[in-house]
């Protein structure tokens, strides 16, 4: 919820997370980085596809494709050690 006054349009008893909260909660957070050593040739996550064009088929991405798709965000957005972002995605976005 981005304002107080928006709260009224929401059903009785919902669960609240104001943006502002969101905020503080980043502020909060360390910006010192974790170090994980792993293989990046080593399968990171499964993907299937619809099968639109025949049975779903599953593609492996490898942990080399998440970490390029990160740098090539950073690089595009300019995003600093500074910025804080909230990113939300439907189950369905992959």
């Amino acid at each position: 919820v981005a304002a107080e006054a928006q709260t009224e349009f929401l059903p009785a008893g919902a669960p609240l997370w104001p943006v502002e909260e969101l905020r503080r909660e980043a502020e909060r957070q360390s910006s010192a980085r974790s170090v994980l050593v792993t293989d990046g040739d080593a399968a990171a996550a499964i993907v299937y596809t619809s099968g639109t064009t025949g049975a779903s088929k599953g593609a492996v991405l490898s942990h080399n494709v998440f970490a390029v798709n990160a740098l090539n965000i950073l690089a595009c957005w300019r995003i600093t050690r500074d910025d804080r972002l909230l990113l939300t995605l439907p189950l369905f976005h992959v």
